[in-house]
This record gives structure tokens, C-alpha cells and sequence, in this order.
């Protein structure tokens, strides 16, 4: 297990990974990213969303990245790696909206998904 820690670590280092806000968060992005075999593509996924927070809104930036990944050609960044980093940034955007006092729409005490930021469309 240590070795296995280790040599992500090393990997995600070395490759120069995009993904994630910080040490923690990129060693884990880049663990559920691993088996896709298109580390590449996700990584530059990655480094677009960066770039478009820059220049447009979160949501914007957000909805971009999500399209994005679900134009993949491999089935495990459809189908688990998508997900999992779609709902970690808009996660990620609806708490800094709530936390710099913006309106976060919620209904019945969870996120509404059209006002969440899910689409039909990714």
C-alpha cells in the first residue's frame, strides 16, 4: 500500500498534473483518474477549467469542464471520473457562492440539480 501511495505521488508530481486545488486534492484526483488510460485528456480537461475561471464565470467554467470529460472516448471517464469531478466543482463553486454570501438555490434542503449546474447536455 505504501508503494502504491508512493509511486502516485511520484506520478502525479512528475506528469505535472492539473487536476485538484491543492496537494490533497490533486494526489486524489489524479488516484480516480489513473485506470482511465486517458490521463491526458482528463488532465487537459483539467487545465481548460482552470484557464476558463480566468475568463467567464465558475458555472460557465464548470459546465465546460463537465462537457468536456463526457466527450471521452474511454467509458471510465464517462462513467466514474465525470461524475465524481463534476460534482466535486460545483461542490466546490455552490459553497464559495454560499460562503461569499450569494444566493445558492436549494430545494427541499438539497441542491436542486437544473440550479446545481447538471445538464441533460454533459
Amino acid at each position: 500500500m505504501r508503494w502504491f501511495l508512493l509511486t502516485l505521488c511520484l506520478a502525479s508530481s512528475t506528469l505535472a498534473w492539473n487536476c485538484g486545488i491543492g496537494k490533497v486534492s490533486n494526489l486524489l484526483s489524479f488516484a480516480i483518474a489513473f485506470p482511465s488510460q486517458d490521463l491526458t485528456a482528463v488532465n487537459r480537461c483539467c487545465q481548460e477549467h482552470d484557464d476558463l475561471i480566468e475568463s467567464c464565470s465558475r458555472d460557465e467554467a464548470d459546465h465546460s469542464f463537465c462537457k468536456c470529460l463526457g466527450n471521452s472516448e474511454h467509458w471510465y471517464v464517462r462513467t466514474v471520473v465525470k461524475p465524481l469531478f463534476c460534482i466535486s466543482v460545483n461542490l466546490y463553486t455552490k459553497f464559495n457562492d454560499w460562503y461569499n454570501g450569494n444566493t445558492v438555490y436549494l430545494v427541499n434542503d438539497c441542491f436542486h440539480p437544473k440550479k446545481f449546474g447538471y445538464r441533460n447536455d454533459w
